[in-house]
């Protein structure tokens, strides 16, 4: 019995040292149209992927791109709101990872203002990576659920929200 304690617990020490200490941040952006009445899921979770915070809310008029990078952006804020020094970043967007990853060239000029703005905020963390994964990561469809959440919350008061009602072809009518 001795010996089986003995390799429990050598690879249980194994494991810990395999496992990453960096934070993990997923998020999502989209607009219902492009331009269309938008909105940013972001999830935030300790290296363990245990969620520390979740965030959605709804950032009006925009086009997908705008959406993701905001996500992106918003995401930054929060690790950072919390001291987090390591960051490993989780978007289903591939032009967006590889863009910050410098893949892909930024064309447009109001990308590029977004593309700045996270580059710089990227700056506050010691270690920080952006990875692109599919849509049916379970966390990036937590974000996506958030992002609809707060699309169908803004729908349904109409003081809150930036458009009006959806019409029967899925998008809105302004």
């Amino acid at each position: 019995m001795a010996s089986l304690a003995f390799l429990d617990t050598l690879f249980a020490s194994l494991y810990t040292a395999r496992m990453s200490t960096a934070y993990k941040i997923y998020s999502d952006g989209g607009a219902r149209g492009n331009p269309g009445p938008a909105a940013i899921g972001v999830l935030l979770c300790d290296p363990k992927g245990e969620m520390i915070e979740d965030h959605k809310e709804v950032i009006g008029n925009t086009t997908n791109n705008v959406a993701e990078y905001t996500a992106v952006l918003t995401g930054l804020d929060m690790a950072a709101a919390h001291g987090i020094q390591d960051v490993e970043y989780y978007v289903d967007s591939e032009l967006v990872a590889k863009q910050i990853c410098g893949e892909y060239r930024v064309k447009t000029p109001h990308i590029l203002e977004l593309f700045l703005k996270a580059k710089e905020k990227m700056t506050r963390f010691r270690k920080i990576s952006f990875r692109h994964v599919p849509r049916t990561h379970e966390k990036i469809r937590y974000v996506d659920r958030l992002v609809n959440q707060a699309l169908d919350e803004a729908a349904s008061f109409p003081d809150l929200k930036p458009f009006k009602k959806q019409n029967p072809q899925g998008g809105f009518n302004f």
